[in-house]
């Protein structure tokens, strides 16, 4: 018997039918970032409780893993999301659109399929039949003809625009990559207390199994928890911070001591500046600045709730630094502005809002950035360039822009945190060394002393 008859569940369904396109059309059509569309849409809509915004919060962003197959699916549906000036889709596209990526995605409740085949007039025996298929290009191309009858093979490179082929190191990575870009990553927290299990126990009482990494100490996956984990009081004692694992890594590059001074160029919201005040067990500096003060405000929060008294922060516009900060710091860590192109798992939105113009824009930026904080490293000091980025001309290729015009810092090489082994200097950490975000860490030494041969 189909769900159908279940009027609370269909008024759901039915609110995501009408709800969802203008969402869609605020995220693919200009561009607004999807969490913040989803959280607008929560904060005005207050009627909606918990489970709405878990349906409406889940099929949203199935709908933007899937949009490179609806787009060549279901292309009227896509057509009328991606331009402003046509009317929004109707509840029966909109259906469509929610049943093919739904089974696409692979994480739809069965009472979900069963009341969109009913409103899809799609039988239960084919259903049955498109279940049994194995790879999603396949499923894609039979739910489309239980649509609407047509055939249209897909291609797993459907999934990912075509520009970014020739902006990664190589085309079996991104082979390697595109599957996975489906699967929605796991929630990683950085434990700030030596105390591990008494923070897996903590985690237990919430029932979050923690699964801590072999490989990067104090790094723990949660899974995919549905408790707002800053809800927790072990949060609120500074206790973890949520921080992916691949970001923990960069960190770790830095190789920070105890009574160094360091300097976050990049710092954001400061989630690596915590961890290197951490590896510096509080000891010695860390000066984290950025462009956006009210992302250091939230750092100082976030460093007086974890007890991190030598964290200083600062406004820097990555203009030149006066020649007092020059080879003054330990250790500098760019963790330059970039596509983001590494977190596309969480954020499937700016897969579809990003183009290849930008890469070169922010390549431009980041190669500033690197040259004015590098004169900021001391004679043997280290310098980090870091991005979440998979594309090359970010990654090496500003790497190597640098190291060309400064002859004084040479590529440093460290340990893989995944395996301990040995790198060239420059890491590229996928989402499969250990189910995360992509990350590019490149380690690189400022010369002791500076040679002028005899003439």
């Amino acid at each position: 018997m189909r769900q159908e008859s279940n009027p609370i569940f269909e008024a759901r369904l039915r609110n995501c039918a009408e709800t969802l396109p203008i969402l869609l059309r605020r995220s693919i059509a200009e561009g607004h970032p999807a969490d913040r569309v989803a959280s607008d849409e929560f904060r005005a809509n207050k009627k909606l409780g918990s489970s709405d915004r878990r349906l409406m919060s889940d099929t949203f962003y199935s709908f933007l893993r899937s949009w490179g197959f609806i787009k060549k699916g279901i292309q009227d549906f896509a057509g009328a999301i991606s331009d402003s000036t046509k009317p929004l889709p109707g509840r029966r596209a909109a259906y469509e659109a929610m049943f093919f990526s739904a089974l696409l995605d692979r994480g739809a409740a069965p009472e979900i399929l069963d009341i969109l085949c009913g409103k899809l007039d799609i039988s239960a025996e084919n259903m049955k039949k498109i279940l049994r298929i194995q790879t999603r290009e396949e499923i894609a191309s039979a739910a489309i003809f239980a649509i609407c009858g047509k055939n249209i093979p897909f291609d797993r490179k459907d999934s990912a625009p075509d520009w970014i082929a020739a902006e990664v190191p190589d085309g079996r990575m991104l082979e390697r990559l595109l599957p996975i870009l489906w699967e929605r990553p796991p929630i990683w927290i950085r434990a700030q207390t030596e105390n591990i299990q008494s923070l897996l126990d903590d985690l237990g009482k919430h029932e979050i199994k923690g699964v801590p990494s072999n490989a990067v100490p104090g790094a723990i996956s949660l899974g995919k928890p549905r408790l707002n984990v800053y809800t927790m009081d072990s949060f609120r004692s500074g206790l973890f911070e949520i921080q992916d694992i691949a970001s923990q890594c960069i960190g770790l590059a830095c190789g920070a001591n105890p009574g160094e001074k360091w300097w976050d160029a990049c710092a954001g919201a400061g989630g690596k500046s915590l961890q290197l005040s951490f590896l510096m067990k509080n000891k010695g500096s860390v000066y984290a600045t950025d462009i956006r003060e009210y992302k250091l405000e939230d750092l100082k929060k976030r460093a007086k709730r974890a007890e991190r008294s030598n964290i200083r922060t600062a406004f820097w516009d990555g203009g030149s630094q006066p020649s007092r900060y020059w080879e003054k710091y330990d250790g500098v860590l760019v963790d330059a502005p970039c596509s983001c192109s590494g977190t596309w798992r969480r954020n499937p939105d700016a897969k579809w809002t990003s183009n290849s113009a930008e890469i070169s824009e922010l390549q431009s930026l980041q190669g500033r950035l690197l040259e004015n904080a590098s004169k900021s490293v001391r004679k043997g000091g280290t310098l980090v360039y870091a991005t979440c980025s998979i594309f090359n001309r970010e990654n090496r290729g500003v790497v190597s822009s640098f190291l060309e015009k400064n002859p004084d810092f040479v590529l440093e090489p460290f340990a893989n945190p995944f395996g301990g082994t040995s790198c060239d200097a420059c890491l590229d950490i996928y989402s499969w060394d250990s189910d995360c975000d992509c990350v590019f860490v490149a380690k690189m030494k400022k010369k002791a002393e500076t040679f002028v041969s005899a003439l």
